[in-house]
């Protein structure tokens, strides 16, 4: 019935241009980082970039109530200082392989997407009873105001009978 509609995480299929791009994505992600990382001094633009992505979804997930993950999640992901540490060459990154950016960027994306498919089913989980209240008065006010708009006797007496159930 309608009470169990749920949204699902989508995962693309390879032989489709979005599982396509979500293949590259990940690869120029790394190469993208690769690059960056090996010019001396290292260029961190990228890194803070993505950390911004990453910083931002994780707090559009937070409800308003959950302000000391809100706290948490600003300090460690406190963009001014990371980009402070980067311009002074303090930022202090832990080296990994290709493989291992694309597993850990390709995984935490992945779950990213998982958190907000959840945080969008909570959301549509919550507000149904408001929904389908405000359905139902849609649709009763529709049918008084047709019923209103006919003519004859048949109608009056259907719309009275209508109106002394509503009360």
């Amino acid at each position: 019935g309608p009470t169990d509609f749920v949204f699902r995480h989508n995962i693309p299929h390879k032989d489709h241009l979005e599982g396509r791009v979500a293949d590259v994505v990940p690869e120029s992600t790394v190469n993208c980082l690769r690059e960056q990382l090996s010019y001396s001094p290292p260029d961190y633009t990228h890194v803070v970039i993505l950390l911004q992505e990453v910083r931002t979804t994780v707090l559009s997930l937070l409800l308003p109530g959950h302000v000391r993950l809100r706290a948490e999640v600003e300090e460690i992901l406190d963009l001014d200082l990371i980009q402070q540490q980067a311009d002074h060459g303090a930022l202090v990154l832990q080296r990994l392989s290709d493989p291992e950016i694309r597993t850990y960027w390709t995984q935490l994306t992945f779950v990213l997407g998982l958190m907000k498919t959840d945080m969008v089913n909570f959301t549509v989980q919550s507000l149904r009873p408001h929904l389908l209240q405000q359905a139902f008065q849609y649709e009763q006010a529709t049918f008084q105001e047709n019923l209103l708009k006919q003519t004859g006797s048949g109608s009056m007496c259907l719309l009275l009978f209508i109106l002394l159930v509503s009360k």
